[in-house]
């Protein structure tokens, strides 16, 4: 007779509607009995091992009413099992002979991860508790959700989770549903008139694409490094009302006066004074663009020397992530021709760059420059150049102005007037390769340890005067310290083909809003081999004062010949 006892009310609850039936209707007449026989009847195919289920209910064990619904409870308990028959029979020997018929859960022949997009559903279920072929086993189920839901958490989509679970026994499916927690909308609540689309296809995190608590940390930073906020909030998270299931961004932003116009004097590096103009417009059409104008004019000459330079940049090229800058420029400087004399140079030119995507990690900037070199007073031959550029940058820092940990990599080859005799673009013949690599350790609390190693390498096929800025520079606040700038210095020029630059600072944080330094650099640029006995070296020690634009840098270094001397500069030195 099929019957429900009721002391295994709970384990039927837990065992989904699981029906227990047994034989003789009152088995508690045999309690005391010895068990003589202990027999378990499941499906031949099964793997699994019930008598390790059943402590009691063991031959040679007394029968009692209370240990068999122990054993019948962990049975069910097991998660394999969806019917029990137990038949008890009293034998000549005043013992009982028990046969447990046990039917398992139908088999699991298919597992479906419903309405996962992104992770790996093969590497998923390989994980699971439940297999194919196999028994189902319920109890597994929230172990199996777990291992579901971790698998998202651990790679930052922490919304993911496991909305129900089901079998379809017709095709034998055991199927978690996943709701991945899709992204309806990012707001940038404060950007005012500014188009948000200039900001958004920036992001990583896009609407229709599954919330990422690590893209969306990036995000904020990428949001603050546009430069058209000065402040950027922590992302907040709610539920769309829009689309219920799905969830919306909200970022709180202040706008930042971006557009700049400057007109003041200026001391050029040969001690001129200059009128100098500058316009930035880096959002001139609402759209990204950028526009940059510099101009300056020497008061000494009544204006008839003058330099500019204009860029554009356009971060969505023919409306794709693919930045273009144009640059123009015309300057008259002073320079060094051979380390021989200071003479006046006219340099007028114009580069085109792109910036296609081809590595996560890696920045890739592809350009051609052309330059027309020129000794104003027809002294020295002028010179055209006309090359090809690949620069490769890869940066892992935390922090654009003051990083405290991470490293960055600039490789840079620039090739003039062919392209390995299979291109001739005119101008003189040259090659330039450079390689920089910066590292910085986070050494106790704020304190830093930055090291950077620079060399470059150079090699001209011309008869031409080459003039300075066409060599590598040592010395000043931006290379050697301890040593003045190189540039235009006949005196204490350090300009070569070849160069090595070596700095090293400890940079520790006084308060929030100061930080010291003490540094020691070593470096060399000559066309003469390299040797590292002849390094000039400077020390010295610096304070930073961190503003919201950038650290201003005061540097107080002595250079080999003991001399004095105060760096100023705008920014880290690297």
């Amino acid at each position: 007779m099929r019957i429900l006892i009721s002391s295994l009310i709970i384990i039927f609850l837990t065992a989904f509607s699981l029906a227990i039936e047994i034989s003789p209707e009152k088995p508690q007449i045999f309690n005391g009995y010895p068990i003589k026989s202990m027999a378990i009847s499941t499906n031949p195919q099964t793997t699994v091992n019930f008598a390790e289920y059943m402590p009691y209910m063991q031959q040679d064990n007394e029968f009692y009413l209370s240990y068999m619904v122990d054993d019948i409870g962990s049975l069910m308990n097991s998660g394999y099992v969806q019917d029990i028959n137990v038949n008890i029979s009293a034998n000549e020997e005043s013992a009982v002979d028990i046969t447990f018929n046990i039917k398992l859960n139908p088999m699991v022949r298919y597992i479906e991860l419903s309405n996962m997009t992104i992770l790996n559903q093969n590497i998923i279920k390989s994980k699971l508790y439940n297999k194919l072929n196999t028994p189902l086993n319920y109890a597994y189920i929230s172990s199996d959700i777990q291992i579901i839901e971790s698998a998202y958490h651990d790679q930052g989509y922490v919304l993911a989770k496991v909305t129900n679970v089901f079998f379809i026994k017709s095709v034998n499916s055991l199927i978690f549903n996943v709701d991945e927690g899709l992204v309806d909308n990012i707001v940038l609540s404060g950007a005012g008139q500014l188009n948000p689309m200039i900001i958004l296809r920036e992001l990583n995190m896009q609407p229709g694409k599954v919330f990422n608590i690590n893209l969306v940390n990036e995000d904020k930073d990428i949001i603050f490094r546009s430069g058209y906020f000065s402040q950027v909030s922590m992302p907040k998270v709610a539920p769309s009302y829009v689309n219920p299931g799905k969830v919306d961004i909200l970022y709180e932003v202040q706008q930042r006066k971006i557009n700049n116009l400057q007109l003041g004097l200026e001391q050029l590096q040969n001690s001129k004074l200059s009128l100098a103009l500058s316009l930035k417009l880096p959002n001139f059409r609402n759209s990204g663009e950028g526009l940059y104008f510099k101009g300056q004019g020497i008061i000494e000459s009544y204006f008839k020397e003058y330099s500019y330079y204009v860029k554009y940049s356009d971060p969505w090229f023919t409306g794709r992530k693919l930045p273009l800058n144009l640059m123009v420029w015309h300057q008259i400087n002073d320079e060094i021709v051979n380390n021989l004399a200071t003479v006046r140079v006219q340099r007028i030119g114009g580069e085109a760059n792109l910036e296609p995507y081809f590595f996560k990690q890696v920045k890739t900037i592809v350009g051609y420059r052309n330059e027309a070199v020129s000794d104003v007073a027809g002294v020295y031959s002028p010179y055209q150049k006309n090359s090809l550029k690949l620069t490769l940058l890869s940066d892992t820092t935390n922090d654009y102005n003051n990083p405290l940990s991470g490293s960055k990599t600039t490789i840079e080859m620039e090739k003039g007037n062919n392209l390995f005799n299979l291109i001739n673009f005119g101008g003189i013949d040259f090659s330039r390769y450079t390689f920089e690599h910066s590292v910085y350790y986070n050494l106790y609390k704020k304190d830093v340890l930055a090291i950077r190693f620079s060399t470059g390498f150079m090699q001209f096929n011309t008869q031409s005067q080459i003039f300075e800025q066409d060599k590598f520079l040592i010395g000043g606040a931006y290379s050697l310290r301890g040593y003045p700038e190189s540039y235009a210095n006949l005196a204490n020029a350090i300009i070569g083909n070849k160069k090595i630059l070596l700095n090293v600072e400890y940079r520790v944080f006084l308060t929030e809003w100061l930080q010291g330094a003490i540094f020691i650099d070593g470096g060399i640029a000559t066309d003469n081999d390299l040797q590292l006995d002849k390094l000039k070296w400077g020390k010295g020690v610096g304070i930073r004062i961190l503003t919201p634009l950038a650290p201003l840098r005061f540097d107080f270094a002595i250079g080999d010949n003991n001399q004095f001397l105060l760096h100023f500069g705008l920014g880290q030195l690297f």
